[in-house]
C-alpha cells in the first residue's frame, strides 16, 4: 500500500507548507486588529502576498497528491484506481475486522475539509482587513468553529472511552460530546464573529492547531494500529 515515494514526499512538503502557514496567518490576524491603522495598511500586503505565495499552493499541492495516493498512482501494491479507492471507502479485512485505516481516513478527509475551508475563511479575512470592510456576518465563522469542536470532542472522547474498554457504546457517547461541542462552537463563533478582536482569531488558531494534533496523533505516530477491534 505504499505510494510513490515522490508523490509522498511533495504531500508532505505541502502539509508543512500550507498548515504552518495556517498557524502563522490566525496569529498575524490576532495580531493586526490590535494595530493602529497605519500599521495595518502596511501589514495587510504582507499577508495577502503570503496567503497567495505559500498558503493556498501548499493547499493545492496537498489536495492534488492526496488524490493521486488515493487513486494508487506510483504504487505497486493496486493493479488499477478503481481497486486503490475501494481498499480506502471500505477499509476492513475480508473477516470483517475493522484495519487501521476504519479510523484514520475518514477523519483525515473531514479534517480536510474543515481546514480547506478555514483558509477559505483566513483568506476572505485577510481580503476583507486589506479593503478596510467591517465584518458582517457571524455564521460562517460559528459553523466552522462548531463543525471543528465537534470532530475534535466527538474523536477524542470515543478513543478515550474505547481504550479503556467501554466497547461499541463509546461511539454513540463520542456522538453526544460531538453535539455538545458544535453547541459550544458555534455559540462562541456567534459571539466573536460580529467584531474583530483577537479572541476571535486566537479561538480559530486554537482549534486548527487542536485539529493538527488530531491530525498527528491519528496518522503519523499510528498508535491505533495496535489497538483492536475495540474501536470498531
Amino acid at each position: 500500500m505504499a505510494a510513490n515515494l515522490w508523490i509522498l514526499t511533495f504531500h508532505l512538503l505541502g502539509l508543512f507548507l500550507w498548515l504552518g502557514q495556517l498557524l502563522v496567518m490566525t496569529r498575524l490576524l490576532g495580531f493586526h486588529v490590535q494595530q493602529p491603522p497605519e500599521l495595518q495598511q502596511r501589514l495587510s500586503p504582507l499577508m495577502k502576498r503570503m496567503w497567495l505565495a505559500v498558503a493556498a499552493p501548499g493547499a493545492l499541492l496537498v489536495l492534488v497528491t492526496g488524490l493521486l495516493m488515493l487513486h494508487g498512482v506510483g504504487s505497486a501494491s493496486f493493479n488499477n484506481p478503481g481497486e486503490a479507492l475501494r481498499n480506502y471507502l471500505k477499509p476492513r479485512t475480508p473477516d470483517g475486522a475493522p484495519t487501521f485505516w476504519y479510523i484514520t481516513f475518514h477523519i483525515k478527509l473531514v479534517s480536510f475539509t474543515l481546514l480547506a475551508l478555514t483558509e477559505v475563511w483566513v483568506g476572505a479575512q485577510i481580503f476583507r482587513l486589506a479593503r478596510g470592510d467591517q465584518p458582517r456576518r457571524a455564521w460562517p465563522l460559528a459553523t466552522l468553529l462548531g463543525l471543528m469542536a465537534a470532530l475534535f470532542g466527538n474523536t477524542v472522547v470515543w478513543l478515550a472511552l474505547a481504550g479503556a474498554g467501554v466497547g461499541p457504546a463509546s461511539r454513540f457517547v463520542g456522538y453526544g460530546a460531538a453535539l455538545l461541542c458544535f453547541a459550544g462552537g458555534f455559540i462562541g463563533g456567534r459571539k466573536l464573529g460580529p467584531s474583530d478582536s483577537r479572541a476571535k482569531y486566537s479561538m480559530v488558531h486554537g482549534l486548527v492547531a487542536a485539529l493538527l494534533l488530531l491530525i498527528l496523533v491519528l496518522v503519523i505516530a499510528r498508535p491505533l494500529a495496535y489497538a483492536g477491534p475495540t474501536l470498531g
